[in-house]
Formats: structure tokens, sequence, C-alpha cells
């Protein structure tokens, strides 16, 4: 390991290639860290979806428990019948 240090720091080779080497580690934090950005802004943006669905629904329900039984009947009736 300390040869290899030496290598490193001694030659200048080895220090093209320290170079190189923390230029790729650099790069692939860059990376990693861009692609975790994404994946967050994804579960983000299929939450909110999630919410407006339900928001949807909540809104739905509400409407329809605030007609009368007659009235909601016919206004299913339309939903579940065949075209």
């Amino acid at each position: 390991m300390i040869a290899a240090l030496a290598w490193l720091t001694g030659s200048t080779w080895g220090r093209y290639a320290a170079i190189g080497l923390l230029a790729a580690a650099a790069i692939g934090l860059l990376l990693w860290r861009a692609y975790g950005a994404g994946e967050t802004a994804t579960r983000a943006k299929a939450l909110e979806n999630t919410i407006d669905a339900l928001q949807t629904r909540i809104e739905t329900d509400d409407s329809l428990r605030a007609l009368s039984p007659d009235t909601r009947r016919q206004r299913l009736q339309q939903w579940s019948t065949d075209p």
C-alpha cells in the first residue's frame, strides 16, 4: 500500500493517475447526486398525483352524499348502465 502511494506521489505518471482517479471519483459523485435528486423528484411527483386523486375522490363522494337518495340513484345509474 505504501509502495502504491509512493508511486502515485513520486512519479509523473503516478500523479496523472491520481488526478485521473480523483476526477473520476468527482464525476461519479456528481452523477450519483443527480440520480438521487431525480429519484426524489419522481417520488414527490407520484405523491402529488396520489394526493390529487384522493382529493378528487373526496370531492366526488361529498357531492354524491349531498344529493337526495333518488337523485343519487339516478346519477349512479347513468354510470352503471352500458351505453
